[in-house]
């Protein structure tokens, strides 16, 4: 049989390399124009305010660094000097810092205002503003500094701009709409015809002052600002004693699960979940059932609750709901808002062995504790990164 032979040239080295580095550029152009083709896979609402908590962290981080390590807030130390009174500070002490939103496209610039004899004489005068200094109010409404995220003093740090579409949850769908036609927009500020849309997001009121205000009562109880110079003292972003378990900046309605469009506080069911970051750095929905069995469980055990009772909001608490977790957290930064983020079997156990009795809460709202209850907690346990 007659041998075939073919005529085949054997390829070198540097030939090898420019045929393999020819695909590795077609596949790098074919990914390109695929992925303008075909979307990537839509990132849910949750995700998407993970991610904005994870920016808006960054911009806390920056604000800390270029402020002696201390957290955003509107008011200063020395506003303890006249304990928290307007028209003594404006008039004795100093000027407070304006509370800027930001220019309009007129170049208009749009503020909460005070001032008095301390402030420059084009300062609009008086104490009107003076809540939104504050990190919240005690009596009225709840508005205060905690709302107030979007200031020029803190968005300088996260693309400079009040509506950014970093500030809104998807899943917060009134709010998100309210704000969206201000997203494209390159003005700093842009004032709305209706309401002004504030963020999706608050930072924990609790943790903005001293931990001395909301002091657990078994340490003396809560003391009012108007009482004591170092209720105004200034927290360290890196001062939570318990950083993986305290919240810096949650979602202020029920978002997760909510009737639609709801625009109900995060605290009005046990099912909420607002997303939330925390001291620590991590994003993660924090379980409402989670909240007030853990703060029901540390209660039993004769410790403090998880939250202040003890405040001028009484019993009832932030909005009359079901927890109050984030907004009155006991012992303020120092304080924790859940006991512990593990699903450790030791956790599990300590927490199913008494299941029904002391410490155990009814999570759905039936008249009964039962295994409902337990299904309600245990179908959003997570454990933190």
């Amino acid at each position: 049989m007659k041998n075939s032979t073919t005529n085949r040239r054997a390829t070198t080295l540097v030939e090898t390399l420019v045929v393999l580095l020819s695909v590795v550029v077609f596949m790098l152009l074919f990914m390109a124009v695929t992925s303008n083709a075909v979307p990537m896979r839509m990132l849910t609402g949750e995700e998407v305010s993970k991610a904005n908590l994870v920016d808006i962290h960054e911009a806390h981080v920056l604000y800390a660094n270029n402020n002696g390590g201390k957290q955003w807030s509107a008011h200063l130390d020395n506003f303890g000097n006249t304990l928290g009174n307007c028209s003594q500070y404006v008039a004795t002490v100093g000027c407070p810092p304006q509370q800027i939103m930001g220019f309009d496209a007129n170049g208009g610039q749009w503020g909460y205002w005070a001032g008095g004899a301390m402030c420059p004489p084009q300062y609009p005068s008086g104490c009107g503003n003076w809540p939104v200094y504050l990190p919240n109010a005690w009596s009225g409404n709840w508005f205060g500094s905690w709302n107030t995220l979007q200031m020029k003093s803190f968005h300088d740090y996260l693309n400079g701009r009040f509506y950014d579409r970093t500030y809104y949850a998807p899943n917060d769908t009134a709010l998100y709409a309210a704000a969206a036609p201000y997203f494209n927009s390159a003005v700093e500020f842009n004032y709305p015809p209706t309401t002004i849309a504030w963020s999706s997001y608050g930072m924990s009121p609790a943790a903005m002052w001293n931990p001395e205000v909301l002091r657990a009562p078994s340490a003396g109880g809560f003391r009012n600002p108007s009482a004591f110079a170092g209720a105004f003292e200034r927290q360290q972003l890196a001062g939570a004693t318990y950083p993986e378990l305290k919240s810096l900046t949650f979602e202020k309605n029920w978002n997760q699960d909510a009737p639609t469009a709801s625009g109900l506080p995060f605290n009005k069911s046990p099912s909420g979940r607002p997303i939330t970051l925390f001291y620590d750095g991590h994003t993660d929905g924090l379980s409402n059932a989670r909240a007030i069995e853990d703060d029901a469980r540390v209660t039993a055990q004769g410790g403090d609750g998880l939250w202040h009772r003890g405040t001028p909001w009484g019993t009832s608490g932030y909005s009359a709901g079901v927890t109050s977790h984030s907004v009155l957290t006991t012992d303020g930064i120092r304080g924790r808002d859940i006991v512990a983020c593990v699903t450790s079997g030791h956790v599990l156990a300590d927490m199913l062995v008494n299941w029904g009795g002391t410490g155990s809460t009814d999570l759905n709202g039936d008249g009964v504790i039962n295994g409902l209850d337990l299904n309600v907690l245990l179908s959003d346990w997570r454990s933190c990164p």
